[in-house]
């Protein structure tokens, strides 16, 4: 009997307290008490999990007053707070709060939907989530573990054609696999999925923290469409360090000029499993600093700014870290991927196009056999690949000028990306340098299906099949050798 009291105990604690998450209804409540002000933001221009701590004076009448709002327990705290600045910097004891649980569903009825929902993917059909934790204060340091689990049914809906090698993966692209990693649809069948969501290991020393772990960053003022960081998406590790929101007095006058708070955050992001096939670029960086400031002599102002860079984990991406690192040359150099490889896959299926309708409108085995012959094939491949190389030449002439004054810099971020070593890097480019490939299809013919005595027992339509079949593959191999060579 004793064993259900105390299960029974345990639930009725559970439920009593409230979540704070990100976008949760008991966050949107304090929002609304500090438009009235009653109470005031714990931030200015970030918050997570960990800083979204809202303290409501106990004299303040609200609606929601007696029901115990975020409320913090403590477990057992020193009579001994500190005797020197050090010491005073944290709380002499031990703390807990209990979050959830918090029980999502939705039914989407024709196709996903959904926002702000963390790891939950809305699909179309039944979406359910369930997030609850803890977290344990003490001596400076905190320990949150707040996990999610989550279904989804994710019945079949009509998508459009990707941009990627993924069938499921998204719309758009500068170009074939280079773009954004967001789905369309996760696979076609339901599944379920486990998240660390809100969980992490933190330090606070006054107003400095550093913290390790997977909580989710609101970054901006904005209330439903964070541009720079949200909870849209599931969580991803990170690792972060600066100053909550901090009241900045000038020594020696006592003048307060305002708040100010600033963060640097490192994370490790995973590719999906719908983006592309290659497993050498499955993990970016993303690196955030924010610095938010609000005036004292300008009630309710605060400005800010904030920075994201996004570039591959490894070789030196340590830099990207600073906050004043000119990011530029990797923009560049993702812009001219996009654009040579772009212009490849034009030129490849405009060509493929030409020969295949060369071929179909053969009237003889021998003219389809022959195609890749044909002075007017090999000139269209050719014209085909002088394309590229325009391209190529006219995307470094662009970008030269933006990078005169840190040309050596380029140079080298160049050749270390793509591997290049023999392209003339004078500021005029060669009409005709070394460099730049022709077209030399040079069709092998060693298929025996194809020879004269064999061709006898074949059909027009099926030597053209044949044809078709051997001649594609080849020329989506000539044109893979140009687009890596640029």
């Amino acid at each position: 009997m004793k064993k259900v009291l105390l299960f029974v105990f345990f639930i009725q604690i559970v439920c009593l307290f409230a979540q704070e998450a990100l976008k949760s209804t008991e966050e949107e409540y304090y929002d609304f008490l500090s438009l009235q002000g009653l109470v005031e933001r714990p931030t200015l221009g970030y918050r997570t999990l960990s800083d979204s701590v809202w303290e409501i004076p106990e004299n303040t009448e609200h609606v929601w007053q007696n029901n115990n709002l975020g409320s913090t327990r403590v477990l057992w705290q020193s009579e001994n707070q500190g005797n020197n600045w050090f010491t005073k910097g944290f709380f002499h004891g031990f703390k807990y709060k209990l979050f959830g649980p918090d029980w999502f569903n939705s039914f989407n009825t024709a196709a996903p939907y959904g926002q702000n929902d963390g790891a939950l993917w809305q699909g179309r059909g039944y979406n359910t989530s369930l997030t609850t934790g803890a977290r344990i204060e003490g001596y400076g340091f905190e320990l949150t573990f707040k996990p999610m689990v989550t279904f989804s049914q994710n019945l079949g809906f009509e998508i459009m054609p990707s941009s990627y090698d993924s069938q499921y993966g998204y719309i758009w692209g500068y170009t074939k696999n280079i773009g954004i990693d967001a789905p369309q649809r996760f696979g076609n069948t339901a599944f379920w999925n486990y998240d660390w969501c809100d969980s992490e290991i933190r330090w606070k020393f006054y107003n400095f923290t550093a913290g390790f772990g997977t909580q989710s960053v609101w970054i901006g003022p904005s209330w439903k469409n964070a541009m720079l960081g949200s909870n849209n998406a599931p969580s991803y590790p990170k690792f972060d360090i600066g100053l909550q929101k901090t009241e900045i007095i000038i020594p020696g006058i006592d003048w307060n000029i305002g708040f100010i708070d600033a963060k640097i955050i490192i994370g490790y992001l995973s590719e999906s499993d719908y983006f592309d096939n290659d497993e050498s670029n499955n993990h970016n960086m993303i690196s955030s600093f924010i610095f938010s400031y609000a005036p004292s002599f300008i009630p309710g102002f605060t400005v800010g700014a904030a920075k994201i860079c996004l570039t591959k984990w490894g070789n030196d991406f340590w830099k990207y870290i600073n906050p004043f690192y000119n990011s530029n040359d990797v923009y560049t150099l993702s812009y001219i991927e996009a654009r040579i490889s772009n212009q490849v896959t034009s030129e490849c299926d405009d060509f493929k196009k030409h020969v295949i309708r060369k071929i179909n409108n053969a009237n003889s085995k021998d003219e389809a056999q022959n195609t890749m012959n044909e002075s007017s094939t090999i000139d269209y491949g050719n014209s085909c690949f002088n394309c590229c190389y325009n391209t190529f030449s006219d995307v470094l002439d662009e970008t030269k000028e933006s990078f005169e004054s840190n040309f050596k810099n380029f140079r080298d971020q160049f050749v270390e990306s793509y591997g290049i070593q023999a392209v003339d890097f004078s500021y005029t480019l060669n009409n005709d340098p070394s460099w730049k490939r022709k077209f030399d299809f040079s069709y092998d013919k060693s298929n025996l299906t194809t020879f004269p005595v064999f061709r006898f027992f074949k059909s027009l339509d099926s030597v053209k099949q044949q044809m078709r079949e051997d001649v594609i593959p080849k020329i989506d191999k000539a044109f893979t050798k140009i687009d890596t060579y640029y």
